[in-house]
């Protein structure tokens, strides 16, 4: 393989990166996520992690040597690690350039994009049930994990429109709770306007308005604030306009209600949404800066503290920048957060060793991770993260028990979704009506009503404690059925679920929010 192109000049990191942004976003089309694999080598990790990433590109990334993105891949599903590179494998043709260019796509229809898909990932990776008041800290709200389990299982039933809510067709929308934000762009995707609205009645009224101007921008909450990009916020409460303390050319990572910015030279600063303006703590940490891809989705909560990876083998405690050494070997070995503390894996010598949440080591074993074609457990958003007993469980003795969802998938069925869930004695497949698999089920997250009737696949991740989450399929448990939404296309559509009985959809091609209640009228 060609060694990787030099970093992008000073110039070059003035405003946003397109293909950094293409390559967070879950509905970017299989051909731009094979042009970037190609061209840029810098953000294969960030390929890895993103969960559309199309099954014969993840395949091709298994191939590569790269410590952060075998991470990555390893992060995808707690227990589906990256395999070990193949001796010798090729990742296909080479462009002009000599850059590596990635398997060809599969010939499937694109997903139509999703407007706040990169709200949705710059938030990304979990922790377990109990960090939501935690992840909450600096005024953010934490209600997410609660809206998934108490969601109601009229939706099995059947399903009616509300309300529906004209906006431009390029528009950007993120929803918190009762409120929901419209940003409009021109013809240059420029930000100029967010509108807010009020969504707990029979209709949105609208709160507040704002003239804005931000290249490229976007929404989405963080704690009490409407994030634009570059350093530009909105108070949520008021539309009241403010400068968050980084610059404007950082690329913050936000997790919870923190937000952490590492710079070239590995000097990291931690905020909170609290006070935007002020930094928490400053610390420099070896390997930052070529690591933010670890930070954005290695995040859990240990000894109730918010802690995620800062570089390879470091850790940070986000309330106060306090480090915690894993001493993991960079070329060797990768890591993944524990609900109960580290899990430190060797991909091909197979030795595990876990680790408490500062580092000891208190446990170490050898196995056969399940390869990709295996049963294992599914992601749960209400649970994210599993113990350090229950990888040992499944890796020493394929122990699947203590799952409540798991998932299998079969290489063999090329015509339909193949992907089979089981939960309890029910299995279902998570396909939309046509039988193709809702996009992006490979990876991502589930999460379970809290009475067993509704299985729901979430997009983004259980870090989005200041946003109601994003759905991109619904089925009943009882019979495997899709749950339908007349007029929406569930899978194709963004749709968010604002409390357990209102779900808002958004028609792009015609500019259209629609807001369902379950049941009939």
């Amino acid at each position: 393989m060609s060694s990787a192109p030099p970093p992008p000049s000073s110039d070059a990191q003035a405003g946003p990166d397109p293909d950094l942004l293409a390559a967070l976003s879950p509905s970017t089309p299989p051909l731009e996520q094979q042009r970037i694999a190609a061209e840029r080598p810098d953000l294969h990790a960030v390929l890895a992690a993103n969960p559309g990433a199309y099954p014969e590109l993840l395949e091709w990334l298994r191939t590569l040597e790269d410590p952060a993105v075998q991470a990555a891949l390893a992060n995808r599903a707690p227990a589906q690690p990256a395999a070990a590179p193949v001796a010798g494998a090729r990742p296909g043709p080479a462009p002009a350039a000599g850059a590596p260019l990635a398997p060809a796509p599969p010939r499937r229809r694109a997903p139509m994009l999703i407007g706040a898909a990169v709200v949705v990932v710059l938030v990304l990776a979990g922790a377990g049930w109990g960090v939501w008041t935690l992840l909450g800290r600096g005024g953010g709200s934490s209600s997410a994990t609660s809206t998934v389990q108490e969601v109601s299982a009229g939706w099995a039933e059947a399903s009616h429109k509300v309300w529906k809510l004209d906006v431009d067709e390029d528009a950007v929308i993120a929803v918190n709770g009762d409120q929901l934000v419209v940003g409009t762009r021109n013809s240059s995707f420029d930000l100029t306007r967010v509108t807010a609205y009020d969504v707990s009645g029979s209709e949105p009224k609208e709160q507040w308005e704002t003239r804005v101007n931000q290249d490229d921008g976007y929404v989405s909450y963080w704690g009490d604030w409407v994030y634009l990009g570059g350093s530009q916020l909105l108070k949520a409460s008021d539309g009241a306009p403010a400068e968050a303390g980084w610059d404007e050319d950082d690329f913050p990572t936000f997790i919870g209600s923190y937000a952490l910015v590492c710079d070239k030279h590995d000097h990291c600063t931690g905020w909170s949404a609290s006070d935007p303006t002020t930094p928490l703590w400053e610390q420099d940490i070896a390997g930052s800066a070529s690591s933010m891809d670890l930070a954005r989705y290695n995040w859990a909560v240990h000894d109730g503290s918010l802690v995620t990876l800062a570089a390879q083998d470091t850790a940070v405690r986000l309330e106060d920048g306090t480090l915690v050494d894993l001493k993991a070997n960079s070329t060797e070995e990768n890591v993944i957060p524990l609900a109960d503390g580290w899990l430190i894996f060797n991909y091909v010598d197979e030795e595990y060793r876990v680790l408490s949440p500062s580092g000891e080591q208190v446990d170490a074993f050898e196995g056969a991770w399940p390869s990709y074609d295996k049963k294992t457990n599914a992601r749960l958003f209400e649970a994210p993260r599993p113990t350090g007993a229950q990888m040992r469980a499944l890796v020493v003795d394929g122990d699947l028990s203590w799952a409540a969802v798991t998932s299998q998938y079969d290489p063999d069925e090329k015509d339909h979704c193949s992907i089979t869930l089981t939960i309890g004695e029910r299995r279902l497949v998570p396909a939309r009506d046509d039988g193709e698999c809702v996009y992006g089920v490979e990876s991502s997250w589930y999460a379970l009503s809290s009475d067993g009737s509704l299985l729901m696949h979430v997009e983004g991740s259980p870090s989005q404690t200041s946003a109601s989450v994003a759905l991109s399929g619904m089925w009943s448990v009882a019979d495997g059925r899709p749950v339908a939404f007349a007029g929406s296309e569930p899978g194709e559509q963004p749709m968010w679920l604002v409390n357990p009985g209102l779900i808002i959809t958004f028609d792009r091609e015609h500019g259209q929010l629609t807001a369902y209640a379950p049941g009939k009228k």
